[in-house]
């Protein structure tokens, strides 16, 4: 699973998360979670973790905190 999507990063003004990626052998099941990676403008990247919303790992929902160059940001946000 690899997809991008909107991110809401708890009203701050700062770099959006682009791309989200699963390992290839995540089974996704609605409401089953896994430990992902994301990555996005600036250079933020770092673990999530997703919680799928269907059984193809196209709806999902995922909360991390990444980190850049002189930051971290806490990260959270929905793909469809």
């Amino acid at each position: 699973m690899s997809g991008s999507g909107g991110s809401s990063l708890g009203g701050s003004q700062g770099p959006k998360v682009t791309d989200v990626s699963c390992p290839a052998d995540i089974k996704p099941a609605p409401a089953a979670t896994a430990k992902c990676k994301a990555s996005g403008q600036e250079g933020l990247a770092g673990p999530v973790t997703v919680t799928f919303q269907d059984d193809q790992g196209q709806a999902y929902k995922y909360k991390g905190k990444l980190k850049a160059s002189g930051f971290t940001q806490t990260v959270s946000g929905t793909a469809r």
